[in-house]
C-alpha cells in the first residue's frame, strides 16, 4: 500500500512500499482513511466522501506538475491544460502563484467579449453554453457580494468555452466584467473551496472568496446550494437530495472560515423547495493532456473577431437558425381535420380554429426610418412588400422528451404575414404561432415583440415535464434578447431575455417570444405571474388560463410597459378568477399571489362544480 501524504515537492514524497501480504479490504480503505487524516471505520469501502476528500489531497499535492502518472491523467499539470498561448515553462517554485502578468497572452479581452454576461448577482462566464440556460441570470444577488458564476475543474481550473485559465488568470477576467476590485466574491463554482482555486483567487484578488465544498448548484427557482451529484434511475445527473455541502470563505492570507453545515451560502435565503430537475452544476471534466507547444483542442486556428457585433447581427445569427427556411405564399392555415395531426397532443380544439388574428397596427416604422433615425432595411424578411404576403410553415409533429423518459408529439404551425404600407408609410405585420396550444405571439416587421394572445392549456415543468436540456436555440435566443436591452440614461437598470408566454407553460418560440425585462421585474413579479398560470393548468384537468400581453410601445427593444388582461377558466368554462396588468419594464412593481387569492392552495380548494 502506498502512503499518500499530499506534498508540492515530488522530490520528497515517501513512495516506501509498506506490504501487507494479507491485507483485508477494511485494511486497505482504512491505510487510505489513515493517510488523509479520517479515522477508522468498520466500513470496508471508501465513502464518497472518502473519495472526495482524497482527490482534493491529490490535487493539493499538485505531483502532476513535473511527473505525471498514468492515475493522475484526470489532475495533469495546469501547464499541460490551459490555453496554448500561455508560456508552457514550469514554475520553477511550485509554492509561489504563477505571474500570469507575464507569463501568459491568452487574450482576456476576447475571452470576456464572447463568454461574459452580466447578471443580477454579477457575471455569468456561461454565455452560448446550451446547458445553462438562463440559470445564472435566476439567482439573487448578494448585497455583500459579486458573484462570478464559471465552470470548475477537478483540479482547480476554469474552463470557460474552449479556452482553460488558472485562478489568477480567472482573476484578471473579473476585472473586466464589472467587479469593482474591492467587493468580496461569491463563486458559483464547482469544489472551488476544495481544489484550490478559490485559495488562490483570494490570494491573487486580495478580496475573501466564498466558495463551495461540494459541487455548485442553482435551480430554476433562484436557489444556489452545495451538493455531491447522484446519479438517477435513468441515468441522468442530478443533486443529492438533501444536500451534503457547506460554504467556505477563503481569506487573502491563505486561511479559511467554514460557514456551518448549511447548503446555502450564507446572507441568502433558498426561495423555494430545490427543484432537481431543472438544476445545473458547474463542474467540468478535466481537459485531456496537450501537447504544451501545439494548439488546444477545438481551438480555431484564425482568431475570432472582436465581440463588438451589433444586436441586429446577433439576432440575425439566432434567426437563422431558429426559422424554417421554406416560404410559401398565400399557403392554407393549419387543418385541425387532417387525419396526420390526429392523436397528437395539443392540436386545436374545433371552436380554436382559426387562430385569432391581431388587431391593428402592430407597430409603426415610418417611410423605412426607424425610431433612432437610421435607414431601416428588413434585413430578416426582405424590404417592405407592395402585396399582402402570407408565409406558411406547413404544421408539423415535434417529438419532446419527457423526464425522467419518454416523449409525446405536439403539433407546431408557424405563420408571418405582412401587409404593404399604407398611404403614410406605416407598415402592418404580424406573425403567429401554435405548438402545442393556442397562444398566438404577434411580433413587428423588425423582429420585435408586439403582443402575445391565447390559452394556456399545460405546464411544461410539473406535469408534461419536458426534457429541455438540448434546448440550446431557446436560450442562445433568451441570452441575445437580454443583451438588446438598453438601459435608460443614469437609471442603471439591467436587463434579462424575457419571455412574453412562460417557458413554463409555452414550448420553445425563439424570439418571437422574448423581449428584454428590467432584470427584477424579470426574476419576481412577472415570474409569479408566470407561475400561478401554471399552477392553474395543472391543479385540476381542463382549467386554463387565457392570456392577453401587450408590450408598449409596440416592437421597441426595450418596451416601457407590459399591459393586458389574464383570465383563469374552469374545466365546465366558468371564470374562475380575471384580472388587468400593468407593468413597469423600469422596476418598481408588486405582485403578490395571496393579494388575489391564486396560490396554489386556492385552486386546490376549488371545485370545478362551483
Amino acid at each position: 500500500m502506498v502512503d499518500v501524504v499530499p506534498t508540492t515537492d515530488p522530490s520528497t514524497a515517501d513512495l516506501t512500499i509498506n506490504a501487507d501480504t494479507t491485507p483485508t479490504l477494511t485494511d486497505l480503505a482504512n491505510t487510505v482513511r489513515t493517510n488523509l487524516g479520517l479515522p477508522p471505520r468498520d466500513n470496508p469501502t471508501l465513502t464518497p466522501d472518502d473519495m472526495h476528500r482524497l482527490g482534493s489531497d491529490i490535487s493539493r499535492a499538485d505531483l502532476a506538475r513535473t511527473t505525471i502518472p498514468s492515475w493522475a491523467d484526470r489532475h495533469a499539470s495546469p501547464t499541460t491544460q490551459v490555453d496554448s498561448t500561455i508560456s508552457a515553462t514550469p514554475d520553477t517554485n511550485p509554492d509561489t502563484a504563477p505571474d500570469v502578468g507575464t507569463d501568459t497572452t491568452v487574450d482576456l479581452d476576447e475571452i470576456h467579449n464572447n463568454h461574459a454576461e452580466q447578471t443580477p448577482a454579477g457575471v455569468s462566464h456561461h454565455r452560448g453554453d446550451p446547458t445553462m440556460g438562463d440559470l445564472p441570470h435566476r439567482i439573487p444577488a448578494d448585497p455583500n457580494r459579486f458573484t462570478a458564476d464559471t465552470h470548475i475543474t477537478p483540479d482547480g481550473h476554469a474552463v470557460i468555452g474552449n479556452r482553460t485559465l488558472t485562478p489568477e488568470q480567472y482573476g484578471d477576467l473579473l476585472r473586466r466584467s464589472g467587479w469593482d476590485g474591492v467587493t468580496p466574491i461569491r463563486l458559483i463554482g464547482c469544489d472551488a473551496s476544495t481544489n484550490g482555486f478559490a485559495d488562490r483567487l483570494a490570494q491573487h484578488l486580495g478580496v475573501e472568496v466564498l466558495a463551495p465544498t461540494q459541487r455548485a448548484w442553482t435551480d430554476a427557482n433562484g436557489n444556489v446550494f452545495s451538493t455531491s451529484a447522484v446519479t438517477n434511475p435513468d441515468g441522468a445527473r442530478g443533486p443529492r437530495v438533501p444536500p451534503d455541502g457547506q460554504w467556505q470563505t477563503h481569506h487573502p492570507n491563505g486561511t479559511t472560515a467554514p460557514h456551518g453545515t448549511e447548503s446555502n451560502p450564507p446572507g441568502t435565503t433558498p426561495t423555494n423547495a430545490i427543484e432537481s430537475d431543472s438544476a445545473v452544476d458547474r463542474s467540468q471534466p478535466t481537459p485531456p493532456n496537450v501537447n504544451p507547444t501545439g494548439p488546444h483542442p477545438n481551438t480555431p486556428t484564425t482568431p475570432s473577431p472582436p465581440g463588438q457585433e451589433t444586436s441586429h447581427e446577433r439576432r440575425d445569427a439566432v434567426l437563422e437558425r431558429i426559422t424554417p427556411p421554406r416560404r410559401v405564399v398565400d399557403g392554407p392555415l393549419l387543418d385541425p381535420t387532417n387525419p396526420d395531426h390526429a392523436n397528437i397532443r395539443g392540436t386545436l380544439r374545433p371552436g380554436d380554429y382559426p387562430l385569432p388574428t391581431p388587431q391593428g397596427d402592430p407597430t409603426q416604422i415610418v417611410r423605412g426610418t426607424t425610431q433612432s433615425g437610421a435607414q431601416f432595411t428588413d434585413t430578416i424578411y426582405g424590404d417592405p412588400p407592395n402585396h399582402t404576403v402570407v408565409r406558411d410553415y406547413p404544421a408539423r409533429a415535434v417529438e419532446y422528451d419527457r423526464r425522467p423518459s419518454g416523449s409525446f408529439r405536439a403539433l407546431r404551425h408557424e405563420q408571418h404575414v405582412i401587409f404593404p404600407p399604407d398611404a403614410d408609410g406605416n407598415i402592418r405585420s404580424f406573425s403567429r404561432s401554435q405548438v402545442g396550444d393556442n397562444v398566438v405571439l404577434t411580433e413587428s416587421l423588425n423582429g420585435r415583440h408586439v403582443s402575445t394572445e391565447g390559452v394556456i392549456r399545460h405546464d411544461f415543468a410539473k406535469v408534461d415535464r419536458v426534457d429541455r436540456d438540448k434546448d440550446s436555440r431557446e436560450s442562445t435566443a433568451a441570452t441575445n434578447a437580454g443583451h438588446e436591452g438598453v438601459d435608460p440614461t443614469g437609471t442603471g437598470l439591467t436587463y434579462d431575455g424575457g419571455h412574453a408566454s412562460s417557458y413554463r407553460t409555452t414550448l420553445d418560440r425563439g424570439l418571437v417570444n422574448l423581449f428584454a425585462q428590467e432584470s427584477e421585474f424579470n426574476q419576481r413579479q412577472f415570474r409569479v405571474l408566470e407561475n400561478a398560470i401554471a399552477d392553474w393548468a395543472r391543479s385540476f384537468p381542463g382549467r386554463e388560463t387565457h392570456i392577453n400581453f401587450t408590450t408598449d410601445p409596440p416592437g421597441s427593444v426595450t418596451p416601457e410597459e407590459v399591459l393586458g388582461d389574464v383570465r383563469m377558466v374552469d374545466a365546465n368554462g366558468k371564470i374562475f378568477y380575471e384580472f388587468d396588468i400593468d407593468f413597469s419594464n423600469r422596476g418598481g412593481n408588486v405582485f403578490v399571489r395571496k393579494d388575489h387569492g391564486i396560490r396554489l392552495g386556492d385552486f386546490n380548494r376549488y371545485t370545478d362544480d362551483h
